[in-house]
């Protein structure tokens, strides 16, 4: 489980420190290295998945080779801008060059955010104003996980 935030900078190559805490929810290759997947995430940041982790929503998607034409569009945006990477021996991420340009990372001044079960990277900038417009939103949340067709732990 994955909570929190923190403020970090972007080094010359694009890479970015991952907490120790949210190194813990990572799973291992072979050799030992940390493993993650980088996506394409909802209003314009960086998703990361354990590899259970993005195994668990892909189960909870439809993703069939034969579906319908919306289905495949929606598998072809995802899919080409996700990425399988592994931690350097810092713990630091690379943070491709797509990925960054979806979610607007413009400065090298990132959020790694912890969202239970996905961590999310924004552009600083961004967070700090998505967080400040959407604080007063914060009253909201009773009525939104009560909400009827969410399961436990969903």
């Amino acid at each position: 489980m994955w909570i929190g935030e923190s403020s970090h900078t972007l080094d010359a190559k694009y890479r970015v420190f991952l907490p120790k805490r949210f190194q813990d929810g990572l799973g291992r290759d072979a050799e030992g290295g940390l493993t993650a997947i980088l996506s394409r995430g909802f209003e314009d940041c960086i998703a990361l998945y354990s590899d259970a982790g993005f195994q668990r929503a892909l189960d909870r998607m439809q993703v069939q080779a034969f579906s319908s034409e919306q289905q495949r569009l929606m598998q072809r945006l995802l899919f080409s801008d996700t990425y399988h990477t592994t931690l350097d021996a810092a713990g630091r991420i690379i943070l491709p060059e797509s990925l960054r340009a979806l979610a607007q990372i413009e400065s090298k001044d990132v959020v790694v955010v912890g969202l239970i079960d996905r961590i999310e990277v924004w552009d600083k900038a961004r967070w700090v104003q998505f967080k400040s417009h959407n604080q007063s939103k914060f009253n909201q949340l009773d009525r939104v996980l009560s909400a009827p067709g969410l399961a436990p732990g969903q």
